[in-house]
């Protein structure tokens, strides 16, 4: 420890860490040690939950309600291994918002080209369904309507349909909508009345719209998962130690994500542990694989892709720095072989 963060502990009980971890330390050991433990103690914890659900009901089914912005975000030390959390339930829960505006968290012009603040559930949505394809995507809180910072009185029935029909051919499966502020009787609950002005209450053609969407994406179930499972040849490499040490590794993955987007392919991610475990069939199926400025890798990614490139599997890198340093800023011994 001393020797990696250049430090002169004379025990652990001697090491000291300042919590909140300051953001300022984001690229150094100290960060990435902090947000690796703190992804595991996050993960126990969901995992004991599970666990003791599972002692009372052996068949219940679990699911976490993620928020996507904390995966396409650059922000790692909030303690969620996103990979792990997807594995470890058994329906895949999110809490994923698209709006038509601009709001106070958005860094960047997106509505001078778009209809839609697409981004977060787009690429979340894939990155879910490539981790577990075969279980159900459960939005238990859709903010395609409403959030808390953002609302829109004269919301149009065209971007209604326009959200929901992207979000399921992205891969959810179910979805509950944020929110309906009614009491029994009708009247207004007290904790959403500022939410209420702008909600589906006060606009009958959002909440038909509704409606009619999802009657017709029922009506064409079984075109809309096939066009949501086609085949993910091209992937994406996703490094959570880049995450976690490269606040702008996003952002880059966003950018890459985006152009490839618009060719109209089928994207799906990839990590080290996916293409660690991988049988070989599943391997080939995988034709492509796009490593897009992942300047921190740990050995055992840089493995994981030695092995999948060793199987005939095709790699593009991007980014000068991709590849060349581990967790801790330390250049690799060794790289992949390039041809």
């Amino acid at each position: 420890l001393n020797a990696i963060w250049g430090e002169e502990f004379n025990s652990f009980d001697g090491v000291t860490l300042d919590i909140p971890i300051d953001t300022n330390l984001r690229g150094t050991p100290v960060w990435y040690d902090w947000c690796r433990f703190n992804m595991d103690r996050v993960t126990d914890w969901f995992a004991f939950l599970k666990n003791e659900v599972r002692k009372h009901d052996a068949d219940a089914k679990v699911h976490i309600k993620l928020i996507p912005s904390q995966l396409t975000s650059g922000l790692r030390s909030h303690g969620l291994d996103f990979e792990t959390l997807v594995c470890l339930q058994d329906i895949i829960g999110c809490d994923a918002k698209i709006t038509n505006a601009l709001t106070r968290m958005d860094s960047d012009k997106w509505n001078e080209r778009y209809a839609c603040q697409w981004r977060g559930l787009s690429m979340a949505y894939d990155f879910f369904t490539s981790i577990s394809p075969e279980k159900l995507l459960f939005d238990s809180e859709f903010h395609g309507i409403s959030t808390v910072h953002w609302r829109d009185p004269d919301m149009t029935p065209e971007y209604v349909r326009c959200i929901y029909w992207l979000a399921h051919l992205h891969g959810m499966g179910m979805n509950s909508t944020w929110y309906w502020g009614r009491d029994a009787d009708g009247s207004p609950k007290r904790n959403s009345i500022d939410g209420f002005h702008g909600s589906t209450l006060t606009q009958p053609r959002v909440l038909n719209a509704i409606g009619r969407t999802m009657k017709e994406l029922n009506a064409f179930a079984p075109e809309v998962v096939a066009l949501a499972t086609e085949p993910k040849q091209v992937r994406l490499f996703y490094s959570e130690t880049a995450a976690i040490q490269d606040g702008r590794y996003m952002d880059r993955v966003y950018e890459t994500y985006k152009t490839l987007y618009h060719q109209g392919l089928p994207l799906g991610f990839v990590t080290g542990r996916m293409l660690s475990e991988a049988d070989e069939e599943t391997l080939d199926e995988w034709a492509t694989v796009i490593v897009s400025h992942a300047g921190h890798v740990t050995a055992k990614e840089i493995q994981a892709l030695a092995r999948y490139l060793s199987q005939g599997g095709t790699i593009v890198v991007s980014g000068e720095n991709s590849l060349k340093n581990d967790e801790y800023g330390r250049p690799h011994d060794t790289g992949l072989e390039t041809g």
